[in-house]
C-alpha cells in the first residue's frame, strides 16, 4: 500500500498510468500478459518484478519502453527452492530452474521448465534414500580415472 499523503505519490501514480496507457498496456493487465520470454520459439508469460527494495519473491528484469511496453525478460531468478519438513525425517522440497535445464537450444531440456515456471509449477526433489531409489530412472557407476 502506498501513502497518498506523501508529496509526489499522486503525481508518480498519474505518470505510471500515463506510461502504461501510452504503451497500450491495460491498467488491469496481468504481468504475464505483458512480460514474456521466448523459449523453443514460443512466448512464455513470466511473472515477477524488480528484486529489492520491493521484496519480490521472483526477481525478473525487463525493460519498459513508453512506446512499446515491456520488452522480453532479460534476466532474473534462475534457481528457486522451497523446503519444509512435515512429520517425517525427510524434507519436503520443490525446485524450479526458471531458464530450464540446458542452454543448448537443440537439447530437449532447453525449454522444459520455463513453461512450468510460467504456470507456477514446481519439481519435487527427492532426498531420502528410499524415495531416491524409488524414483531413479537410470544409474551410471563411475570408476577410477584411467591413467594417461
Amino acid at each position: 500500500m502506498f501513502d497518498t499523503t506523501r508529496p509526489g505519490v499522486m503525481t508518480a501514480l498519474g505518470d505510471a498510468i500515463g506510461d502504461l496507457q501510452a504503451a497500450g498496456v491495460a491498467l488491469d493487465a496481468r504481468v504475464g500478459d505483458v512480460q514474456q520470454t521466448l523459449a523453443g520459439g514460443r512466448r512464455i508469460p513470466v511473472s515477477g518484478g524488480p528484486g529489492d527494495p520491493n521484496g519480490e519473491f521472483n526477481m525478473i528484469e525487463s525493460v519498459f519502453d513508453r512506446a512499446h511496453g515491456f520488452g522480453p525478460v532479460l534476466h532474473g531468478s534462475s534457481y528457486v527452492q522451497v523446503v519444509t519438513w512435515h512429520d517425517g525425517p525427510c524434507p519436503d522440497s520443490r525446485t524450479i530452474l526458471t531458464y530450464s535445464q540446458s542452454a543448448n537450444p537443440r537439447s530437449p531440456y532447453s525449454s522444459d521448465q520455463q513453461p512450468m515456471f510460467s504456470r507456477k509449477a514446481w519439481v519435487r526433489e527427492r532426498f531420502c534414500r528410499a524415495d531416491v531409489l524409488a524414483h531413479t530412472l537410470d544409474t551410471t557407476v563411475l570408476g577410477p580415472r584411467p591413467r594417461s
